[in-house]
């Protein structure tokens, strides 16, 4: 009896955890090749338990083409040398969308030396991901404007008093070559 209260409260400091560091959590015992999925797949992944499937099969079908032989490189060189696995990747929601996902695992040998289990946990980055590619657009297309235009555009930094962006204008209008655009000195006294 006791046992099993503390089985009990032990599984409910899991799912805590896994629900507080919103990771989809999952147990994967190789052998079988049974996959146990936590409950929160569908706030985590948009997708329920039951459409996860048990198979690695069925996990494979929801990642995205493009994205797959990697993962799978990946996944066969942690199962074969008993290697931490590590991957991101593209899968495929319910709704048919896509989330972009870090997939982290911890393989568990046998006493042959085998890989018997693989214990993880996959983590929605979507929106992480979303505002990388958007910080990337709009500093590729500030770029694109400060170096296009006719007059210098600058960026400085008046706490560590440096200029951290000078465009290539300045050569023409002030005469300091590009090796001294980030130097503080060299702007002041030209």
């Amino acid at each position: 009896r006791r046992a099993r209260a503390q089985l009990l409260a032990s599984e409910e400091r899991f799912a805590l955890a896994a629900k507080a560091a919103r990771d989809l959590i999952y147990d994967w015992d190789i052998v079988l090749d049974h996959i146990t999925w936590g409950a929160n797949a569908p706030e985590v992944v948009g997708v329920s338990v039951a459409d996860l499937g048990t198979k690695v099969a069925q996990w494979a079908e929801r990642i995205h083409r493009d994205d797959l032989p990697e993962v799978e490189r990946i996944l066969d060189d942690a199962v074969v040398n008993g290697t931490k696995f590590a991957a991101n990747y593209r899968f495929r929601r319910a709704d048919g969308s896509q989330a972009f996902v870090r997939d982290r695992g911890l393989i568990v040998q046998g006493p042959n030396g085998r890989a018997v289990r693989m214990v993880g946990s996959m983590q929605d980055v979507s929106s992480r991901r979303r505002a990388e590619e958007e910080l990337r657009a709009s500093e590729s297309r500030y770029r694109f404007i400060a170096e296009s235009t006719s007059d210098v555009v600058y960026d400085f930094d008046p706490i560590a008093d440096v200029f951290t962006y000078v465009s290539p204008r300045v050569e023409v209008w002030l005469g300091i070559p590009e090796r001294h655009r980030t130097v503080r000195d060299s702007m002041l006294d030209a």
